[in-house]
């Protein structure tokens, strides 16, 4: 019954976020095989709109667990880490921790992730989100800063800082995988 009630709100959700064009080529037998919905997060020109769709549902599902105003900014996450070819749970991870899930932070700031000690200001969260990964593409992954231990020794004073945004972002892969198998067991039935 609740296995059955999951498929529906997840098979409801899929169809409500699916983008206009078909995603038929995607979901086809013959390339379903090919389709890697976890582990390596890493946004490229090759990833299906499948993968994309369940990357943000896990983002809105695990803010919304966690009670954070940050759910409904998934799209905006995914969309700029795709922009910046990042992982596209290093900014939500960096967002946790930072803001215990974007729920204790300088509002009128919107500024989630504590960039500039958390006092720079944005207009909006969707400017925060797409100027950090930016930030993070440029000023930290461009010079060498490629792992979450490296990226922390210039991103923050707190030396288990990598280890606390890297717990959050496995939690988020695991919820991915159990997402995209559900929802493309669901699909297949």
């Amino acid at each position: 019954m609740i296995k059955n009630l999951l498929k529906a709100i997840l098979i409801s959700a899929f169809l409500f976020l699916l983008p206009d064009k078909s995603l038929a080529k995607d979901l086809v037998a013959g390339d379903s095989a090919k389709i890697s919905l976890y582990g390596q997060c890493k946004l490229n020109s090759q990833i299906s709109s499948f993968e994309l769709l369940v990357k943000q549902l896990t983002l809105r599902e695990f803010f919304r667990e966690k009670n954070s105003p940050l759910a409904e900014q998934a799209p905006n996450f995914i969309s700029s880490c795709q922009k910046y070819d990042l992982d596209c749970y290093l900014l939500p991870a960096i967002a946790s921790i930072e803001s215990y899930y974007g729920k204790r932070y300088i509002k009128s700031y919107n500024n989630p992730f504590g960039w500039g000690g958390g006092y720079y200001k944005f207009n909006s969260l969707d400017e925060a989100i797409d100027t950090v990964a930016k930030g993070l593409k440029t000023r930290y992954i461009a010079r060498g800063a490629t792992n979450l231990k490296s990226i922390g020794k210039y991103y923050s004073a707190d030396s288990t800082w990598w280890i606390k945004t890297s717990k959050v972002k496995r939690e988020l892969e695991r919820k991915e995988k159990k997402f995209g198998l559900l929802l493309a067991e669901s699909l297949v039935e």
